[in-house]
């Protein structure tokens, strides 16, 4: 089987740096940043649908749940949970004294655990929005993960990563230890067997390593990355696809690497050997430097089945329904969280994309009507008419490309990312209809409100 990786959807997201980015089965793409926005994208469309600026601080973690909900974290101590369907803030959880460093939605759905810099692992009842269990760890963990099965969960604590069992009432089942800083822990189930959980542990040796959950050494191998592993991701394994790692080091390269061929390497012994011949399937080069990683399959997983997903609802519909009456369709919707109330948010509502519509080609119409529509005067209609007129096509429009061109001479001391941006947005927002071109009646329409409308009417414009 060959494998190869192609870019599909690029765009500068952020003025500053990406910490942290969410999948969500293909549709939605969530990316944080220490610019404390949350973007988000839908990759069907490949392009940008909004913003979420409720927290203050740098984000910390992103995680879609089941395509519903989407979970964020930040350095002011706050989690916060959103409905997808209408991206509206349902709840934000609060009870670290610091930044929340990751988090981890149980496969229930029905709690979550969390760290952060206060040097606690705090578990939340997610049916009632609070935080029901903290444990003062002996150092801070960076990480905190749940199993495949669920019957674990997994702490990384600079070089150590210990497991705990919560059948056997949270006590230390497992633990291993690296001679340098790990930098990223992912779980997963075996290809051969769902039943066994595996952890997989990447960092700044430049190795990647497969252990059990009672820290036995399936294989340790040396990689072909020339810098520190940044982060991992899995990719489970299904009728077409085997079990895929994916690695990528702060010098920007990407590698896939075929665990389902790597664990026959193994053996069922503890082995301190780095294997030196693991070959990857393909790679990638970024060209620049790789922060975080995220990766997923559009093919569900062989141990996915809707009947699990089905009595984890009816579950939690019985917890939500202990503390407050609530209709059917409410608890499919929210299946994440009980609101008792919805509050008001300081943070902005991603902005609704604008659909093509079909429009009739028309000519200029005179100035006075232009001026009806709008707040800028006759004799600035004529002014600007004629300097639109150098600008635009035969068909009297501007293109974005003709646009941008325009304008890229007034932006030239801001860095290209942010000259993208920029201009990006402020052509969708002179482009009323959509069609990726902008007339004089679209273009003085646009100005007026941008120069002489009201701070309301100039949000409605950008964001709306």
């Amino acid at each position: 089987m060959n494998f190869s990786l192609t870019p599909v959807f690029m765009y500068p997201a952020h003025m500053s740096c990406v910490k942290c980015v969410a999948l969500s089965s293909g549709r939605f793409l969530a990316t944080g940043s220490t610019d404390e926005q949350v973007k988000l994208y839908d990759l069907r469309a490949r392009k940008e649908v909004g913003m979420l600026m409720h927290h203050q601080g740098s984000t910390t973690h992103l995680q879609f749940y089941q395509g519903t909900h989407l979970m964020t974290s930040a350095e002011d101590g706050s989690i916060s949970i959103f409905r997808t369907r209408d991206w509206e803030l349902l709840k934000s959880l609060t009870g670290h004294k610091g930044a929340v460093n990751w988090f981890d939605v149980h496969s229930s759905g029905k709690v979550m655990l969390s760290v952060g810099k206060d040097g606690t692992v705090k578990c939340w009842d997610l049916t009632k929005g609070l935080c029901v269990y903290s444990m003062k760890l002996s150092r801070v963990a960076e990480r905190a993960c749940w199993t495949a099965t669920g019957s674990k969960y997994v702490l990384l604590m600079d070089r150590i990563v210990q497991i705990y069992d919560i059948s056997e009432q949270g006590h230390l089942v497992g633990k291993f230890e690296s001679k340098s800083r790990i930098n990223s822990i992912v779980t997963t189930s075996s290809p051969t067997d769902p039943n066994i959980d595996l952890i997989f542990a990447g960092g700044e040796d430049k190795t990647l390593s497969i252990w059990k959950t009672d820290g036995v050494c399936l294989i340790k191998w040396k990689t072909t990355h020339s810098s520190r592993i940044k982060d991992i991701a899995v990719i489970p394994a299904c009728d077409e696809l085997p079990l895929l790692l994916v690695s990528c080091d702060s010098e920007g390269k990407v590698f896939v690497w075929n665990v389902s061929d790597i664990l026959k390497k193994s053996g069922e012994e503890s082995t301190v050997d780095v294997v030196d011949d693991v070959v990857h399937v393909c790679e990638f080069d970024a060209k620049c430097r790789l922060t975080c990683l995220q990766a997923i399959s559009t093919i569900p997983p062989k141990d996915e089945t809707k009947k699990s997903h089905k009595s984890d609802k009816v579950t939690i519909e019985e917890d939500i329904k202990k503390d407050e009456e609530i209709t059917d369709e409410e608890v499919y919707e929210e299946v994440i969280m009980e609101v008792k109330s919805k509050p008001k948010t300081k943070f902005q509502n991603p902005r609704k994309p604008i659909e093509s519509k079909k429009v009739k080609e028309t000519k200029i119409k005179p100035e006075n009507s232009h001026q009806k529509k709008s707040e800028v005067t006759e004799n600035e209609i004529k002014n600007l008419k004629n300097e639109f007129e150098k600008v635009a096509d035969a068909e009297h429009t501007v293109t974005k490309d003709q646009f941008k061109q325009t304008l890229v001479n007034h932006v030239q001391s801001w860095s290209a990312g942010a000259q993208y941006l920029f201009l990006e947005r402020l052509f969708d927002a002179f482009d009323l209809d959509g069609n990726q071109k902008i007339d004089f009646r679209e273009f003085i329409q646009g100005l007026s409100v941008f120069l002489k409308g009201t701070p309301e009417e100039k949000m409605e414009c950008v964001f709306f």
